[in-house]
C-alpha cells in the first residue's frame, strides 16, 4: 500500500484555481488500486470541502490548517491542535494584522470575520459568521488567515509578527496571505502522526507541494515539487512535475491500473453469457470464472470493509461475483 499526500493550492489546482479532470481521474485510479490519498493543505476543511464536492475527489484523510487538524473521509477530526481565543485576540489586535485586507479566524466548519473589510473577505475567501472583537475569546482556533495587497507586505508582516508572537504560534507566508497556526504543528508533523497512528503498514510515502509550507514534508518524505512552485522547494525535491497525475502514473504499477470499470465488466459478462447459451462447456468455464472473481474481490477488500471509501466497491464486486455464480447455476439447472 502506497500513500500520496498532496498540497492543494498551486499543486492540485492550476493557475485559475481549477482542478483538471485528468488529475481527479488519476486520484480515483490510485485509490481503486488500493492506495491511500491524503490532502495536506493550509486551507481549513470548509474551503477544502467546496472543491472536494465540486470536483468529486475521493480521499482518505485531510490534513488541514497546515497540520493543526486532521480529518478522516467522513470529515470527523481525528487530531486537533487548537490555540486559545485569548491568544487569537492578542494577534488580531496587532496593528499589522488590522492593516491587512482581511483576517479570518478558522474553527473547523466556522470561518469568522472580525471587524474587517467584509466585502473583501467575501470576494477573496468567504466567511460563515461575523463576530465582535469581544467574542473572540469564546472559541479556540485551528488558525488565522490574513491577506495583504502585495508580497512585500506579506514578507514584512511575517517578519514583524514572528518577532512578536513567534514563541506562541507559527506563521506560514504565501504570495498574498499569511497563515497563523499552532506553534509545534506543520504539514510534516501531522502527516507523520497520521502515518504512525492510522497507516503503519504503508510501503512508500510520496508527497507533493509547491510552497514554503510544504518544505518540511518534502525534505522528510519522498518529495516532489510542482514546476511552477517555489524555487527553494524545487531545489530540495527528488523530482519536479507538471501535474499530480504524473506522480501517480509513475508509481501506479501496471498490474494495479484498472482496465475496466464495473459497467463494462457487467456488459462483457452478459455478452459472453449470451454466447455461452449455445455451448455447454462454456457454462463450466463461466462458473469457474465466477468463483475466481468472487474470491479475488473478497480477498482484496476484506481488510478494508470498514473504510467508508471502499463500501460501495465492496458491495459492487461481491454482488457481481454472486450474480455470476447464481446465473450460471440457474442456467445449468
Amino acid at each position: 500500500m502506497k500513500v500520496l499526500a498532496s498540497d492543494v493550492d498551486g499543486t492540485l489546482t492550476n493557475s485559475k484555481g481549477e482542478i483538471k479532470k485528468k488529475t481527479v481521474d488519476a486520484i480515483t485510479n490510485w485509490i481503486d488500486a488500493g492506495n491511500i490519498f491524503i490532502f495536506v493543505t493550509g486551507r481549513d476543511i470548509l474551503t477544502l470541502k467546496k472543491d472536494i464536492d465540486k470536483y468529486k475527489i475521493p480521499f482518505h484523510f485531510a490534513v488541514c490548517n497546515n497540520g493543526s487538524v486532521v480529518y478522516n473521509s467522513a470529515y470527523k477530526p481525528i487530531y486537533e491542535a487548537k490555540f486559545p481565543g485569548s491568544l487569537a485576540k492578542k494577534i488580531i489586535c496587532d496593528p499589522i494584522v488590522r492593516s491587512s485586507v482581511y483576517y479570518i479566524l478558522s474553527a473547523g466548519f466556522e470561518r469568522m470575520v472580525v471587524e474587517s473589510d467584509n466585502e473583501a473577505a467575501s470576494t477573496y475567501n468567504y466567511y460563515t459568521k461575523e463576530i465582535e472583537l469581544d467574542e473572540i475569546e469564546k472559541y479556540d482556533y485551528y488558525g488565522i488567515d490574513m491577506r495583504f495587497d502585495t508580497y512585500d507586505k506579506v514578507k514584512t508582516a511575517t517578519k514583524l509578527l514572528r518577532e512578536a508572537y513567534g514563541s506562541e504560534v507559527s506563521f506560514h507566508p504565501n504570495i498574498e496571505t499569511i497563515d497563523v497556526n499552532g506553534l509545534h504543528d506543520n504539514k510534516a508533523t501531522s502527516l507523520q502522526w497520521l502515518l504512525d497512528h492510522h497507516l503503519p503498514k504503508s510501503d512508500k510515502v510520496l508527497v507533493v507541494g509547491d510552497g514554503g509550507n510544504d518544505k518540511q514534508m518534502i525534505e522528510i518524505f519522498h518529495g516532489y515539487a510542482m514546476n511552477i512552485g517555489n524555487e527553494e522547494v524545487k531545489s530540495i525535491a527528488s523530482a519536479i512535475v507538471d501535474d499530480v497525475s504524473d506522480i501517480i502514473n509513475e508509481h501506479l504499477d501496471k498490474r494495479q491500473k484498472p482496465i475496466l470499470n464495473m459497467h463494462w465488466k457487467i456488459l462483457l459478462y452478459l455478452i459472453g453469457l449470451g454466447i455461452s447459451l449455445y455451448c455447454f462447456p462454456l457454462y463450466v468455464s463461466y462458473f469457474y470464472i465466477s468463483l475466481f472473481f468472487f474470491k479475488q474481490s473478497y480477498n482484496r477488500y476484506r481488510d478494508r470493509y470498514k473504510d467508508p471509501l471502499y463500501k460501495n466497491k465492496v458491495i459492487q464486486n461481491i454482488t457481481l461475483g454472486l450474480l455470476w455464480i447464481v446465473l450460471i447455476v440457474i442456467q445449468c439447472i
